[in-house]
């Protein structure tokens, strides 16, 4: 059975098009201020993408870094490594 594609809301739209564009990582509290909204939303559509496979994340102390999930699969392996 194939899973139906929904539409993604105004706040996932802006946070793709924003990851794509940046073509690096993004913290939670950046991609926030960037684009204008809070820390708490940003942090709830970033999940649901990140459970999409859209995005991958990875944790610094207590930051959380976002990238785009084909930019990560662009990157050296060098550089995958440090996102586990």
């Amino acid at each position: 059975m194939q899973q139906s594609k929904r539409e993604y809301t105004i706040f996932e739209k802006k946070i793709l098009v924003f990851l794509y564009n940046s073509r690096i990582e993004r913290s939670t509290g950046e991609i926030a201020r960037k684009l204008d909204m809070s820390w708490a939303t940003a942090n709830k559509y970033l999940n649901i993408l990140l459970d999409e496979c859209q995005l991958i994340n990875r944790k610094e102390g207590n930051r959380v870094y976002w990238m785009y999930w084909t930019q990560f699969m662009d990157l050296p392996d060098g550089e995958k490594e440090k996102w586990g």
